[in-house]
């Protein structure tokens, strides 16, 4: 099945893997983080990766739904746990060369070439690296006012 199908094309055993993996991976790993925190009575901070799909329709809807429940995650956190001195940041990734599209049977250029389709003014695919260096700064206490907040990491995909 097409992971940039439409809903009428998603079957409800695809709903629920990627639902597994994009929505509820991330909401029980951020319950743990959260309760451990407290437990231990630190601060910390909390990063999700989300995607441009949160935010632009250039993916399949199970996809772009799934991202922007991590978002919500992310925020909800942020809120929720201010006064603990938890924070949570969603980074929201654009098109990015990596192995995973191609395990998916569809080849990294190819795959990006569907979403330029859609968004005629994207970039080409990031170096995974950039979103390495955002997760650094995020966690870091240069980004220690920062909570609630979507760092795009996206070569202007988001802003086209």
């Amino acid at each position: 099945m097409d992971d940039m199908a439409g809903v009428g094309d998603f079957n409800d055993e695809k709903l629920q893997s990627v639902f597994n993996v994009n929505v509820f991976g991330p909401f029980y790993a951020t319950r743990k983080a959260v309760n451990t925190f407290k437990a231990q009575g630190s601060k910390g901070s909390i990063i999700h990766i989300a995607s441009e799909g949160a935010y632009k329709t250039c993916a399949g809807v199970v996809y772009c739904a799934s991202k922007s429940a991590v978002v919500t995650l992310s925020r909800n956190t942020a809120y929720m746990y201010k006064e603990e001195g938890i924070r949570s940041n969603a980074i929201i990734a654009g098109g990015f060369a990596t192995e995973i599209s191609a395990s998916m049977g569809m080849p990294n250029m190819e795959y990006y070439g569907k979403l330029q389709a859609n968004l005629a003014t994207s970039p080409a695919p990031g170096d995974p690296i950039e979103i390495a260096r955002a997760v650094l700064f995020l966690a870091s206490d240069e980004a220690g006012y920062i909570s609630g907040a979507e760092l795009a990491v996206d070569g202007g995909w988001c802003a086209a």
